[in-house]
């Protein structure tokens, strides 16, 4: 590189001033900048660059034409940056007359050897220029013609061994010699073609021009084609008129539509063999002529060596990655045979670890024990199932765990002592605070590998059935109590019908209403117990109905407590709605009515007469007071649709208060009235379904306050 060398920057956002001045400041280059547009060739005869640097675009392509065109600028340089792998945009800036490419976004690695390599080129034109103009003008204009060209050809034959010889990979060896040949010869394409010993054919390695891309990467058959004779022969062949040769291989022509008209071919050797061949076809200006021969010659010398050099690399190359392949598969070897001798040495440790880890993750408490029942071992299950710590319960012998009771009753069934069985039994057991819980348990031997089938300890494992347990007797208690709800009304309307029958013609026409009257009330309670049990069933299976659509909370108030009004007159009760602002949400008008319907009759039947009874319906904002709202302070942020039922009814005991949603519970201070205790039940159910929440607040003696929340809609 010459310290003087000048190189002009043609850019748009991708090739920038700073990005360019940054990679080349400690080159030593004169740099000017100019961006894309009309005075780009006026700024580049006012600098007369050894190199220009041009960005790939529409208007980058239009002015690389053009600077060709432009006399004092037509020899300078041109490498052009293009986007990584766009092959078309390559071609048409070949097309437009670059001389080099460099891939964008620029890297010093890439831009540095190729802008030496066209700065140099261009600083030698400038020098053979200046010597030809030295030259006196009374000269032949052919002769300084000629010796002009001879000078380029030499110096640029000069720069391409330099660079092809430089480079290692023999893909891009292969792409600069057939880039190079292509713009030395002024031809309209060219190609380097190796001869494949393993596969007996040739492979196109690299091609420059029209129908690159069509040829790069082909393969043609031996006997095919003046390639084929030239690499057979060893010798150079120059074909003026193909359509002459009967050597000619016109196949590819015909799948292009390119039409060849001559060739030049000249061979590549190397170590005495020939190895391939450079193929160059269509010149420019009419057939080869002998100078493009011996260019052509010279470049396949420096050619044939740097594909040499280039493979020798490959080679070498896999060798040493076959020698790294083979020592890190040594190395891995060495690695699974340590893994091996460690995985055995800690195998016993690993085995205890997993069973540890199982035993720690199940849901149902371990316990192990040895044989007189001394406690051995615990998982968290079985620790949090019965309150003790893991040291109060090491060595201990509870007596509601000693596996030596399972035994005895293995015994008392007639199965000899130590003989292998497996219990499942259920027990009742006391945790540490005194309390009892009901637990399936299965209970098994344990037996040491080495004393052969001599246990020496057991394991039993409990699942807690409490809720089961206590779910079964919820169950009977609700048959016990549907039954009981059931039989009344119906005695009450098999007594009251038989009577009717029996006394017909004795009643006056206002017994009779009056015993009519009362066959209904009842029928009407076997109704309501009839359709809890299967509202009940409906949400226990899933059955509910998903219909939503906006729904007015309030005027469902409204009308649910005129519904109910006579009901609360028949008990003197005072029952009156705050419920005159519309409150949208969206839901199922039915099953949001069954709640309404639901809260206000519970308040109906548990309130004495002449009571009161307040169904209000609010925007519930940030503020309100938790005791007229019971359960707000645990809403998520957002704005809700709130109903509070409240009444001065018996209310409900502190300790009644969590469960009275729980399905089949009745408080039993208010068993005297009728009901299954489904109805609160159905309630919470059908607001969660809808997205809500239920709360309740209560006293007793003082009345209660059911809250309820739905998601609000805004209109």
């Amino acid at each position: 590189m010459s310290a003087a060398s000048t190189i002009l920057i043609v850019g748009g956002e991708l090739v920038a001033g700073e990005r360019c001045a940054s990679l080349l400041a400690d080159e030593g280059y004169k740099l000017a900048f100019v961006a894309i547009g009309p005075e780009v060739p006026s700024r580049a005869r006012e600098v007369r660059p050894d190199v220009i640097l041009l960005e790939a675009s529409e208007g980058g392509f239009d002015l690389c034409a053009g600077l060709r065109s432009e006399p004092l600028l037509s020899e300078v340089p041109i490498l052009m940056a293009v986007p990584a792998d766009d092959a078309k945009a390559r071609s048409r800036g070949l097309a437009a007359g670059a001389d080099d490419f460099v891939s964008l976004p620029l890297q010093a690695d890439e831009l540095l050897p190729r802008l030496r390599l066209c700065a140099r080129l261009g600083v030698l034109l400038r020098q053979a220029n200046e010597r030809l103009s030295a030259l006196p003008a009374s000269g032949d204009a052919r002769l300084h013609e000629t010796l002009r060209r001879r000078m380029v050809e030499l110096t640029t034959l000069n720069e391409i061994s330099m660079v092809i010889t430089s480079v290692l990979d023999l893909s891009e060896t292969l792409g600069i010699i057939a880039e190079h040949a292509h713009w030395l010869l002024d031809a309209a394409a060219a190609s380097v073609v190796l001869y494949d010993r393993q596969r007996g054919d040739l492979w196109f390695g690299a091609a420059s021009g029209e129908g690159a891309e069509f040829i790069r990467g082909k393969r043609l058959k031996m006997g095919q084609g003046i390639v084929n004779w030239v690499i057979e022969h060893g010798e150079p062949l120059m074909v003026a008129d193909v359509a002459q040769d009967p050597r000619f291989f016109d196949g590819w022509d015909q799948e292009m539509g390119f039409t060849t008209h001559s060739i030049l071919c000249v061979p590549l050797r190397a170590k005495g063999e020939v190895t391939g061949a450079i193929e160059a076809v269509n010149k420019a200006g009419g057939p080869f002529a002998e100078e493009d021969l011996a260019l052509l010659t010279a470049l396949a010398g420096s050619a044939a060596i740097a594909i040499e050099n280039a493979r020798l690399y490959g080679r070498a190359q896999q060798e040493i990655a076959e020698r790294t392949r083979v020592e890190e598969e040594l190395r891995r070897l060495n690695r699974e045979l340590e893994a091996i001798v460690a995985e055995r040495t800690r195998s016993l440790q690993a085995e205890r670890d997993r069973t540890q880890a199982i035993l720690e993750a199940v849901g149902e408490a371990v316990i192990v024990t040895d044989l007189e029942g001394r406690i051995q071992y615990l998982n968290p299950a079985a620790l949090a199932l019965t309150g003790y710590s893991l040291e109060e319960a090491l060595g201990q012998t509870p007596p509601s765990w000693q596996p030596e009771a399972l035994a005895a009753d293995a015994g008392s069934q007639g199965v000899a002592p130590g003989t292998v069985q497996v219990r499942r039994i259920e027990l009742v057991s006391r945790r540490k605070d005194g309390s009892l819980y009901d637990a399936l348990t299965t209970i098994a031997p344990l037996f040491d590998a080495d004393a052969g089938e001599q246990p020496i300890g057991y394991v039993s494992v409990q699942r807690d059935i409490t809720p089961i347990k206590e779910a079964e007797r919820l169950k009977d208690q609700f048959i016990s109590n549907v039954s009981h709800e059931l039989r009344t009304p119906l005695s009450v309307i098999t007594l009251v019908s038989g009577n009717l029958d029996l006394l017909y013609d004795r009643l006056s026409d206002e017994q009779r209403r009056k015993m009519v009257r009362d066959i209904r009330q009842h029928a009407q309670v076997l109704e309501d117990l009839v359709g809890d049990v299967l509202e009940l069933s409906r949400v226990e299976s899933g059955r509910l109905s998903m219909d939503r659509g906006p729904v007015d909370l309030a005027r469902l108030v409204r009308e649910e407590v005129e519904e109910q009004a006579p009901l609360a007159q028949k008990k003197a009760h005072i029952l009156r709605a705050i419920a005159d602002q519309p409150l949208n949400v969206t839901g199922n008008e039915d099953q949001l009515r069954q709640v309404i319907r639901n809260l206000v009759n519970n308040a109906i039947k548990y309130t004495p007469e002449g009571g009161q009874i307040t169904c209000e319906c609010a925007l519930l904002a940030e503020g309100v007071a938790p005791d007229l709202w019971p359960g707000s302070l645990d809403l998520p942020a957002g704005q809700w649709a709130a109903l509070r039922v409240a009444d001065t009814g018996v209310g409900i005991g502190a300790e009644d208060v969590p469960r009275v949603f729980e399905r089949f519970y009745r408080v039993k201070s208010q068993g005297q009235v009728p009901g299954t205790g489904l109805g609160l039940a159905i309630a919470k159910e059908l607001v969660e379904a809808h997205g809500g929440r239920i709360a309740l607040a209560s006293a007793v003696g003082e009345g209660s306050v059911f809250a309820v929340y739905l998601p609000w809609e805004e209109e």
